[in-house]
């Protein structure tokens, strides 16, 4: 994919650590070592010192735009690369100082059409479903994200940031086709599905029905991260502009009721001071239903799994909620 030379990434470094413009730092590179977790693009930890006084680390992501599969041409949305993740510390987290971890700059190096990104390496954090912190870091995870949504809605318009991906009807309408081609062979298992995934369509509108916002796309626990009572989202390659509850929606999935409801009465408090919209709950609980039908429809493979069992499951659920099945 890519490497940089300890020279090149010493100037680098010199850039970004130093003062914009001005005097580069002083950067002594002590250390680099692979990153010990496993994760879509390469990654690595930098230990350098900088003025002679001040030891820091660094995570470095690097690679190009993610692959799409080019055996299915109708696959919605995917995952953004690394490119696009810098664009989105640099267009949209960084201008609005949204409190998540420090973005040190991006280099594209042009030989290997690699771009490599620069953020803070947040030692001694752990991920916001940590059994002995998750109630406290599930609350500030949704305030976080009330807030976020809040911030950005005035700005989630392809004039601001024309990179971001839109949601838009024909993207959610794909996944409950999808789901309903894949699972064909479950018919005798849920001889509701095939029904629910047409009416889904009914509901789409709740999705549009307020001003979008920017959200991340990729909310699960395992993207944010959690230190002395700060949260830290990580992970932006799936930003889109959306409705925010798309983000609560997975933040909440399969969590026990009374973290759920904490985490819908910490967000709405935040996102709407002044008041929450009468349809709040009912779309959200849409968003839930895409949510389960983004992931059901994403590859037959995955929608046939055992494991996926309870996403079934909490799609009859949900569907019995918003009146899909009349039983």
């Amino acid at each position: 994919m890519g490497h940089l030379y300890l020279d090149t990434l010493t100037t680098i470094l010199k850039s970004f650590l130093g003062n914009p413009g001005l005097t580069p730092a002083q950067v002594d590179i002590i250390e680099r070592k692979p990153n010990a977790y496993t994760a879509t693009f390469p990654c690595e930890i930098i230990t350098c010192r900088v003025n002679g006084n001040r030891e820091i680390k660094i995570f470095c992501k690097h690679g190009g735009n993610h692959p799409r599969n080019v055996h299915d041409q109708e696959i919605p949305l995917r995952q953004g690369g690394v490119p696009y993740e810098a664009k989105v510390y640099r267009h949209v987290l960084l201008p609005h100082q949204l409190s998540t971890i420090t973005y040190y700059g991006d280099h594209h190096e042009k030989e290997t059409d690699t771009t490599w990104l620069f953020l803070e390496h947040l030692e001694e954090s752990v991920h916001a479903s940590n059994g002995f912190y998750q109630v406290e870091a599930m609350s500030l995870a949704a305030r976080w994200l009330g807030n976020f949504h809040r911030i950005c809605e005035d700005h989630a318009d392809p004039l601001y940031v024309p990179f971001l991906r839109i949601y838009n009807e024909e993207y959610y309408l794909k996944w409950p086709e999808r789901t309903k081609f894949f699972a064909k062979d479950l018919n005798h298992i849920y001889p509701w599905l095939s029904n629910v995934c047409d009416k889904s369509q009914e509901l789409v509108h709740l999705l549009f029905a307020r001003p979008l916002t920017i959200i991340h796309g990729d909310f699960y626990t395992d993207n944010i991260l959690f230190r002395e009572g700060k949260i830290y989202p990580i992970d932006w390659g799936w930003s889109a502009i959306a409705t925010g509850e798309n983000d609560l929606a997975t933040l909440t999935e399969r969590w026990p009721s009374h973290i759920v409801e904490q985490c819908e009465l910490e967000y709405q408090q935040t996102r709407w001071p002044q008041g929450v919209p009468a349809d709040f709950l009912e779309t959200l609980n849409v968003a839930r239903l895409y949510n389960l039908f983004r992931w059901l429809g994403d590859k037959p493979e995955r929608t046939l799994q055992k494991e996926n069992k309870w996403r079934f499951d909490n799609l009859y659920n949900i569907a019995k909620y918003l009146e899909l099945i009349n039983e």
